[in-house]
């Protein structure tokens, strides 16, 4: 008998993901992304990673303002699709007033970045967290309904959260986002956030969908 020659072709490279069973059966994968802070010489960028390495600084706490903070993933290098589900934020937000009033609400908002142009898939609403002469922390779960959405190559995923807080004589606002989950101290020793209690970490929960 002949012996004939066999080729075994070698495996091509390829990511590897580890999926549960309902995952594939619903052809979706959640991924859970981490939001943080990154400082340089001059300024602080905000960016979204699945395994961030920490956050400098470790959230932000003011008086009175209206304030957005771009949040910003790396552009994808192939296409890919956003199943149509629902976005979660998790997050704390914190008001401190022990001489005062003080009020604090946060809009997330799920975008897509194209070059210049930014579009906002849509937006939801925390309910308003205040405090009169007293310290509250709110540990919040936001859900936002989604359709199916596709990114090309170099597009990305932008995550917008807004910042709308208010109050009278001596209070402070916070919103966290430590992906190390650490306690935070707010600005002049007013309260602390005992992450063990309420996490300090920003977590957003995004429905991927697996092409098998």
């Amino acid at each position: 008998m002949a012996n004939l020659p066999q080729a075994f072709p070698m495996q091509p490279e390829s990511a590897i993901a580890s999926y549960d069973w309902q995952d594939i059966a619903d052809k979706t994968g959640v991924m859970i992304f981490h939001l943080f802070a990154a400082t340089d010489s001059a300024t602080t960028n905000y960016g979204v990673m699945r395994n961030a390495p920490g956050s400098d600084p470790e959230g932000r706490d003011s008086s009175a303002e209206d304030t957005t903070l771009d949040f910003d993933m790396t552009p994808f290098i192939s296409p890919v699709t956003i199943g149509a589900g629902d976005i979660y934020f998790n997050f704390t937000h914190a008001c401190a007033s022990p001489a005062g009033t003080g009020s604090h609400i946060v809009y997330c908002s799920f975008c897509k970045v194209s070059g210049a142009t930014t579009t906002v898939i849509g937006t939801v609403q925390s309910p308003t967290n205040t405090s009169s002469n007293n310290s509250v922390f709110e540990t919040r779960c936001l859900k936002l309904a989604i359709t199916q959405q596709n990114f090309k190559a170099g597009e990305y995923m932008r995550i917008r959260v807004r910042v709308v807080t208010g109050g009278s004589g001596t209070y402070i606002n916070a919103l966290t986002f430590d992906p190390l989950n650490r306690d935070y101290q707010m600005t002049g020793g007013l309260a602390t956030i005992t992450a063990a209690t309420n996490p300090t970490h920003f977590k957003v929960s995004v429905p991927f969908k697996i092409d098998l």
